[in-house]
């Protein structure tokens, strides 16, 4: 097999990752409408416990729904970005060499977007983020909820409303940090 063999096969296998980038970018495209269906979803919750739920776990269970759906919109963009940045700035410089019919330079790497990937990912809130998330947080909302149902709007709870309030500043301070890093990608891709 000669060099142009070689290099034609190089970029076959760049161009197939390519296609599985944006099919990536693609399906992250549609679980972010999917977010939209989730939000009203809960507005449809939140007006239907109007005159079941009182009025404090109502507001609670509504800032955190808002929350998690900001969250959710926050990590679907964090991801599209993430593709994009790969593509711009490691796979079109691999690319580039192969079309114009010249020699790539020194070690030639490809299929890198795990390796990538984990290195956005090295960052202590990133790090935290992937192996904890939200699913604490919604499991401990989804309990409250049945309780707060079952106890069929029983009077103000201290208890209920502080875990509460914890669950809204944890799901606040993730959706923040989200929010910072996303608007970095978004940058980084724009340049």
């Amino acid at each position: 097999m000669d060099r142009s063999d070689i290099n034609q096969k190089r970029l076959e296998t760049h161009l197939a990752e390519y296609n599985a980038l944006t099919t990536r970018i693609t399906y992250w495209v549609t679980l972010l409408y999917g977010t939209y269906a989730i939000a009203a979803g809960a507005l449809g919750v939140f007006l239907q416990g109007w005159r079941s739920l009182a009025p404090l776990t109502l507001a609670w269970g509504g800032l955190l729904a808002v929350q998690v759906v900001t969250w959710a919109v926050l990590h679907v963009t964090f991801e599209m970005f993430t593709c994009v940045i790969y593509i711009k700035e490691t796979l079109k410089p691999q690319m580039q060499p192969l079309l114009n019919g010249a020699e790539p330079p020194g070690d030639y790497p490809f299929w890198g977007f795990e390796p990538f990937l984990n290195d956005l990912r090295k960052p202590k809130f990133s790090r935290f983020e992937w192996q904890f998330g939200l699913s604490g947080p919604i499991v401990l909302g989804i309990c409250i909820a049945v309780w707060e149902i079952a106890r069929n709007a029983s009077p103000f709870c201290t208890r209920s409303n502080c875990v509460w309030l914890v669950l809204n500043c944890y799901v606040f301070a993730m959706t923040t940090l989200k929010f910072y890093y996303a608007w970095g990608l978004k940058k980084r891709a724009a340049k």
